[in-house]
């Protein structure tokens, strides 16, 4: 993981964030096969909370939108948001397949489930401050809490993955 973030942080100056996103989801996808990770639940009930706390997430976007705030789609170029949207759909399922899929069972069976939900949160919000920033730690920390919470009450990293996908591409239409 550690080795993946670094390739991220030398790859960003010359790729750009979606490209260096791309390099560091394949590294975590090499891993994820090694070990064999399997996406869980993905009976329809688990994909329907997935997507429940996927809109969950999009509700303080919301807010903003309704208090007047453009949504970032507006002066974001085309172009790139294409790209990223693109990119998403492999970064998305190869972080949740990696940390909720493989790291959160293994550190369930070692420390017990409340540890495995908080290490892998404090392992999520430090692989995005390199895309968003320290700023972006509380909040990347408080959506890896739900997302390790929804692995453990679904038993599905697909349900983690349709939450994470659909809170991070509808973000894109919110302030």
């Amino acid at each position: 993981m550690m080795g993946a973030s670094a390739l991220r942080a030398l790859l960003t100056p010359m790729l750009g964030e979606p490209g260096a996103g791309l390099a560091f989801a394949l590294v975590l996808l090499v891993a994820v096969v090694v070990s064999r990770t399997e996406p869980g639940n993905r009976r329809p009930a688990a994909l329907i909370v997935g997507a429940a706390v996927g809109a969950t997430l999009l509700l303080p976007g919301l807010w903003l939108h309704w208090a007047g705030l453009p949504p970032r789609a507006w002066y974001i170029p085309a172009p790139a948001l294409a790209g990223y949207s693109a990119a998403l759909l492999l970064i998305v399922p190869a972080e949740e397949l990696f940390l909720r899929g493989a790291l959160q069972p293994e550190i369930r069976r070692a420390l017990g489930p409340g540890a495995a939900i908080g290490l892998t949160a404090l392992l999520f919000a430090a692989i995005h401050v390199m895309a968003y920033g320290v700023v972006a730690i509380p909040l990347d920390f408080g959506v890896g809490l739900l997302l390790g919470w929804l692995r453990e009450r679904t038993g599905s990293t697909a349900a983690c993955i349709v939450a994470h996908l659909l809170a991070d591409l509808g973000s894109w239409w919110l302030p």
